[in-house]
């Protein structure tokens, strides 16, 4: 044996090693176990964030009134991340992730349809019954918010428009069902309350949900006034399971079967980020991180003293 075939044999044992540290850590990410393969090995890691920031978005639309008085809202990031809120906050979200060459046509289209050089303001003097739409454009440095109604909205802001309102249309179609499931509409301060994240495929054909690292998951509380007035956008939140953990920036894959239903849970203390106890009317939320993925629609808990 040459002198340098122990060292050899040394260095094999230790990336051994620290592969098998790696995985562990990435089993104790989330609460769950791990039915993902990886797709990639980078193994940073990365502080679990509270929501995302709107202001990051290039795109903002949120579209308004109707008979019904509808609040649905359309975001679309740079880094082609699209999210969907039906009647926004309480019936959840749905997001996925758009093709770099689908980010460019967005873009494109707006540019095209010269959205810089509309005016602020499209409305219908009297009309009663309609959509109203209010939408942000941002390139670079500069950007431009319109405000619009179905009757007077220019030629060019319709092509623009219709191009969104399909983005919201392939959103909905999209066949996963999130639903928060809680133990009870009440519970005692200090009890400790399950919650459970239940998603289903409700298609017949396979889906693969592709996650950006280790986490699968979030869980969230939020205050009763927030919810009620739904100005704040996102919501601000009391409390948030992933904020302050640790995953691994690792891509993973899912694939959820046509059918297939599966729960994700963790157990919240009824405390606040900081660590106090709340007590009263909270609202809770749950998301599903991935692309496809989401948000269900919040649960309202009543937290006895």
């Amino acid at each position: 044996m040459s002198r340098i075939e122990p060292i050899r044999q040394v260095w094999h044992w230790s990336r051994g090693l620290v592969a098998v540290v790696m995985f562990t850590l990435a089993l104790q990410a989330c609460d769950q176990p791990r039915i993902f393969s990886s797709s990639e090995e980078e193994t940073r890691t990365l502080k679990g964030r509270g929501a995302w920031n709107v202001d990051d978005a290039f795109v903002q639309l949120r579209v308004s009134g109707g008979i019904a008085g509808v609040d649905w809202r359309l975001l679309i990031f740079d880094n082609g991340k699209v999210v969907y809120f039906q009647d926004y906050p309480r019936q959840g979200f749905v997001q996925d992730h758009l093709p770099a060459d689908e980010v460019g046509r967005i873009r494109a289209t707006f540019i095209e349809n010269d959205f810089f050089q509309l005016k602020e303001r499209y409305l219908t003097e009297g009309a009663a019954d309609l959509f109203f739409y209010h939408v942000t454009f941002r390139e670079g440095e500069q950007s431009h918010t319109v405000l619009a109604d179905d009757l007077a909205a220019p030629p060019s802001l319709k092509a623009i428009l219709d191009m969104l309102r399909k983005q919201m249309d392939r959103l909905r179609s999209l066949p996963l069902k999130l639903t928060l499931l809680v133990p009870s509409d009440t519970v005692k301060a200090g009890q400790p309350i399950r919650l459970k994240l239940r998603i289903e495929n409700q298609a017949t054909h396979a889906i693969k949900i592709t996650f950006p690292n280790t986490q699968q998951f979030d869980f969230y509380a939020v205050a009763p006034e927030a919810v009620q007035q739904a100005e704040g956008f996102p919501l601000t939140t009391l409390w948030r399971w992933a904020e302050g953990r640790e995953f691994l920036m690792v891509i993973r894959e899912l694939t959820f079967q046509g059918g297939q239903v599966q729960e994700m849970q963790i157990t919240w203390n009824g405390r606040d980020s900081s660590g106090q106890p709340v007590t009263g009317e909270v609202w809770l939320g749950a998301e599903l991180t991935g692309y496809p993925g989401g948000g269900a629609p919040l649960k309202k808990l009543i937290i006895l003293p």
